[in-house]
């Protein structure tokens, strides 16, 4: 990514998703975005990685254990550089992401899309019933027209998001 940019997660409809890509942090404002994926980094602080349009979503009713005991597996377990934090509010509905390289990602329902078996599933939801701790798999990643978790497509950028709708339509992704 260039310097000066930041990967920022535009939401638009009809169908319903997320694209994701670099962004010239001049181009961005700040009272609008928030953290959306975090990393670990030093003395177990979690620090955003990727950025989303929109507020920041309510963490009260999440444990501030979870987040002590989260820091501590990753970093027990040497996943600093494999696994981040993302934080989804209270949506459960699963999501597949589409890669589109350089052109950055795009995260659509997965009711909404043409897809096979999903390559690698990429996020979960963990949730707390009655002391017991469970987690679900809802977000993966599509096959490719060039196999497994490669570029989807090669071009320029979509300069906005009725044309990334078109490239998604022309390649049988949306409907």
């Amino acid at each position: 990514m260039a310097t000066g940019h930041i990967m920022l997660g535009h939401n638009f409809t009809d169908p319903s998703g997320c694209w994701i890509r670099s962004t010239a942090l001049e181009e961005v404002n700040l009272a609008e975005v928030r953290g959306h994926i975090f990393v670990l980094v030093e003395e177990d602080r979690f620090v955003a990685y990727e950025y989303v349009e929109g507020r920041v979503h309510g963490l009260s009713s999440v444990s501030s254990s979870f987040f002590k005991d989260f820091a501590t597996y990753v970093r027990s377990n040497g996943l600093e550089d494999t696994v981040g934090l993302q934080i989804r509010g209270q949506t459960t509905q699963e999501m597949v992401e589409f890669d589109f390289g350089d052109c950055g990602t795009v995260m659509l329902n997965a009711q909404n899309t043409h897809h096979d078996t999903p390559f690698r599933t990429t996020g979960w939801v963990f949730s707390c019933n009655k002391g017991v701790t469970s987690f679900k798999g809802v977000e993966s990643h599509a096959p490719t027209t060039k196999g497994p978790h490669k570029v989807f497509i090669d071009g320029k950028l979509a300069p906005n998001v009725l044309a990334l709708k078109a490239i998604l339509s022309s390649f049988n992704a949306i409907g």
